[in-house]
């Protein structure tokens, strides 16, 4: 791919210090686990499928532009940038921008430093994953509002095979793919990543699948954290597991009961669990809160 053969270096232009400040997303479940978001922060928010982690890294995303009056890029691999969009709330949606892929790998992405800060968001599969680091980079220098997050969704540590939905009409079968293959995770992507946030000042979350698609309603297992162990530690990179238990309980006053709840689990990069924490979530205009 162009864009990663061409790798540019994400510390072309110098920092300024003080240019970049901890943060904070606001909602008190999820900052207990993610804490202070510091400048040049790796964080992985790791789950198995549809328990939250694109409609959570969205959720970050809103709270930390609101928040601070800051950029924030969104790189996303699973879903289409049109899709994320539709994802976020009515009142949020203006704020949400999308940078066509050739304009990324041509330079020609143009910011508009007047009016509200934005979302940008990237399409990985066209731009590949070092470019959303340099557009975190150039808006960090070069934009009245800097750039206060960087997030990459659509990762994952197993081979992805998209769902296939065959249809058969006037005899003739058509075949379609369902969803867009995830990024195949690697310790030296993570390391790249830790380096170019370190050096652009911008805290990235990586958002990481962690279940083979046969096996995802099988229930959530220690499994999920030893296999991204190798690539964890060799970045030092902490982690937030999101648990959604109601997928994996049988219908009933347990289920209903549960409804909504995600679970998210802080994991030190040496794999000790060390604080745990809980969010409500629906799908209407309220999105996320730390209690029911």
């Amino acid at each position: 791919m162009l864009s990663e053969r061409a790798n540019p270096p994400p510390d072309r232009h110098t920092i300024p210090p003080g240019i970049a400040a901890c943060k904070t997303t606001g909602l008190a479940g999820l900052d207990a686990v993610l804490g202070d978001l510091a400048p040049g922060a790796l964080v992985c928010m790791a789950g198995r499928p549809c328990v939250g982690k694109t409609a959570l890294l969205l959720d970050a995303a809103i709270r930390i532009c609101r928040r601070y009056g800051t950029n924030v890029v969104f790189a996303t691999a699973q879903e289409f940038p049109s899709e994320i969009i539709e994802k976020a709330p009515l009142a949020a949606r203006p704020a949400l921008m999308e940078i066509p892929a050739l304009d990324v790998l041509r330079m020609r992405t143009h910011f508009p430093s007047d009016g509200d800060p934005k979302i940008f968001l990237v399409d990985m599969h066209g731009v590949g994953a070092t470019w959303p680091h340099v557009l975190a980079h150039q808006l960090q220098v070069d934009h009245p509002a800097g750039c206060g997050l960087l997030i990459a969704d659509g990762w994952g540590i197993y081979p992805d095979r998209g769902t296939r939905i065959e249809v058969e009409l006037a005899g003739t079968r058509y075949i379609a793919a369902w969803e867009r293959p995830c990024l195949r995770l690697s310790a030296a992507t993570l390391q790249a990543a830790g380096r170019h946030a370190e050096r652009s000042r911008v805290a990235a979350v990586y958002g990481i699948g962690t279940a083979e698609n046969d096996k995802q309603w099988s229930g959530p297992t220690f499994n999920d954290l030893m296999h991204l162990s190798s690539a964890v530690r060799a970045s030092a990179a902490d982690t937030v597991l999101v648990h959604r238990p109601e997928l994996y309980l049988a219908s009933g006053p347990q289920s209903e009961a549960k409804r909504g709840l995600i679970e998210l689990t802080y994991v030190r990069p040496d794999g000790r669990q060390s604080c745990r924490s809980e969010l409500w979530y629906d799908k209407g205009e309220h999105g996320f809160r730390s209690e029911r």
